[in-house]
């Protein structure tokens, strides 16, 4: 699947982005800088697996290879779990360059495996 942005007319946040399906594909958020304040995953489809969504600091999916690229952050998902991670309002977590993610089954850097069903994320991030 591919990832959806929707823009928030919000004053806590500029925009969600999600994915149905989220794989190891890497996916374009958005190509500036930007604040995380949330990340959703739902891995309860996977229930003996868990899986791992890779955040990246870049402006374009074609320079992230996964695998290779050093992700900024990965949000581990259990078998068969939902999990959020929330930063505080205000602060949030930056990322200088934009935001590509993908999900995979093995944490770390390494790892290049799909989850075999699918994993549904969320991820709201502001500008400012």
């Amino acid at each position: 699947m591919s990832t959806t942005v929707i823009t928030q007319n919000d004053h806590l946040w500029d925009a969600e982005a999600s994915d149905s399906s989220l794989a190891n594909s890497p996916q374009l958020i958005v190509g500036s800088t930007q604040y995380v304040y949330q990340v959703e995953v739902d891995n309860t489809a996977n229930t003996s697996a868990a899986s791992y969504v890779k955040l990246y600091d870049d402006n374009g999916s074609s320079s992230v290879t996964v695998g290779t690229s050093v992700p900024m952050a990965i949000v581990p998902a259990p078998a068969a779990t939902k999990v959020a991670i929330t930063f505080p309002y205000g602060i949030g977590t930056k990322f200088t360059n934009g935001i590509v993610w993908a999900c995979v089954t093995t944490p770390g850097t390494a790892g290049t495996t799909s989850p075999t069903s699918a994993v549904v994320c969320k991820l709201i991030y502001n500008a400012s």
